[in-house]
């Protein structure tokens, strides 16, 4: 039963993450920004790269970053099974939930995902 809360956030965390990116592909173009505010806009983007795209034009393709990614996501997760402290269990099952739906979309789509700029 202890296992229980963090295996349902991973897949709440990870579910939430590939839904809203869904959403943001239907209702954004790519290049077209959308202001929200005066300061800050949405712009449909994808990151092949690991931080701020570093690395997309090495011609590697997703997979080391897929491999790298799984590899943190398994490391992190033995962490979350191993830990006691329940509040840092709650914040290793939001990050292994984020890396997996980042995971999903390399496999899936080669990039991370949906990036914001201004």
């Amino acid at each position: 039963m202890r296992d229980a809360f963090p295996i349902a956030a991973i897949a709440a965390v990870s579910t939430i993450d590939q839904l809203t990116k869904a959403m943001a592909r239907e209702a954004l173009t790519p290049g077209r920004p959308v202001e929200v505010a005066p300061f800050f806009n949405l712009t449909l983007g994808f990151n092949e790269g690991v931080v701020f795209g570093m690395g997309a034009d090495l011609g590697w393709g997703p997979w080391p970053l897929i491999v790298l990614t799984a590899t943190i996501a398994i490391g992190f997760s033995i962490w979350l099974f191993r830990e006691t402290n329940n509040v840092m269990r709650g914040a290793l099952a939001l990050l292994v939930g984020g890396a997996v739906g980042n995971l999903l979309d390399r496999v899936l789509r080669g990039s991370a995902g949906i990036t914001t700029r201004r």
